[in-house]
């Protein structure tokens, strides 16, 4: 099993180009990983590499504002979660 995708796989196979994938990187989005001077994304990253090239090609913004656009996303789940926890709570609460 392929545990890393070289840069230039990453390039070749998906629509990104590579100063993306670097911002990406620094903003702690996507991990890149460096060995013996090549550099990777490890497997387990890829779907999530997916994700924001499809939103970003979706929403047509640009990699810049994805960081917001995933964290308005991760807080969106954290409601979802804790309004299903207090729906919980108030059936519990009625019997």
């Amino acid at each position: 099993m392929i545990q890393h995708a070289t840069i230039a796989q990453i390039i070749e196979y998906y629509p990104i180009e590579i100063n993306s994938l670097y911002r990406l990187n620094e903003s702690g989005i996507i991990k890149i990983l460096t060995i013996e001077e090549i550099e990777y994304i490890h497997h387990e990253e890829l779907p999530e590499l997916e994700r924001i090239i499809r939103i970003q090609q979706e929403l047509n913004i640009n990699f810049e504002a994805m960081d917001i656009v995933l964290n308005l996303i991760e807080k969106i789940k954290e409601l979802q979660l804790e309004n299903n926890i207090l729906k919980i709570r108030l059936q519990n609460s009625e019997y």
